[in-house]
């Protein structure tokens, strides 16, 4: 399902579903959001919202700054350098091959990376030399890179930890140290329940706040303590 906002990994464009949001009951105050955003900035609408206690804003705002730390860490880190870079990679040269070269291209390119499927669909044996293969090749080699960094050990842990998994804590820790410092209400921890409930293994847990139950261990919260901002 394709979410109202989230950034293209190999574009780094944040995308707005523009027909969910016109369709919600708040997609023109929505739109307005935007609009104020891309004029003054995101933490001027946030805390405007934060302000006037408007949870739907506030949630769509927060948001927002989740896929900008995206954005960020995309460029700032190296596995998330590495996928621009293999995405700019293939854009450059994805060119050359429809529109100047003259081999024949297998549809998905993927394809045509295995003999058998290359023999079956008649590329044959020179496909190997054309400018396709080696972009196929150098794609291919690429991907497989991200998968490993993606790769579940079980030997060392019941939790996904790859490089995927990393940058989604990296921005759900954005998110909610905006709500906590800014929007600590009973509404806000109401509205953001997921945010703030202790750690359970939900799914919601397991995607964005995975590395919980290690800092616990790390720095312990004894019974008599509380935990102040």
């Amino acid at each position: 399902m394709f979410r109202v906002i989230q950034i293209d990994p190999e574009t780094l464009a944040i995308q707005l579903n523009a027909g969910a949001i016109s369709a919600h009951s708040r997609g023109v105050d929505i739109f307005n959001f935007v609009d104020k955003a891309r004029v003054d900035g995101i933490l001027s609408p946030l805390l405007a919202a934060n302000s006037t206690g408007d949870m739907d804003l506030l949630s769509f705002g927060t948001s927002y700054l989740h896929e900008l730390r995206h954005f960020a860490d995309l460029l700032l880190t190296p596995f998330g350098f590495y996928r621009i870079r293999t995405a700019f990679e293939f854009f450059k040269n994805l060119p050359y091959l429809v529109f100047v070269s003259d081999d024949k291209i297998p549809v998905p390119l993927m394809s045509g990376m295995d003999p058998i499927t290359r023999a079956a669909i008649g590329l044959g044996a020179g496909f190997e030399k054309s400018v396709a293969y080696r972009l196929g090749s150098t794609s291919f080699s690429r991907v497989r890179v991200i998968n490993a960094e993606n790769h579940y050990d079980p030997a060392n842990s019941s939790i996904r930890y790859g490089g995927d998994r990393i940058l989604e804590a990296l921005a759900y820790i954005t998110q909610f140290e905006f709500l906590f410092q800014k929007c600590d209400t009973p509404e806000a921890r109401h509205h953001f329940s997921s945010f703030f409930h202790l750690f359970e293994g939900s799914e919601f847990d397991l995607a964005y706040r995975w590395f919980i139950p290690d800092c616990h261990k790390m720095h312990p919260v004894k019974p008599c303590q509380t935990i102040r901002s």
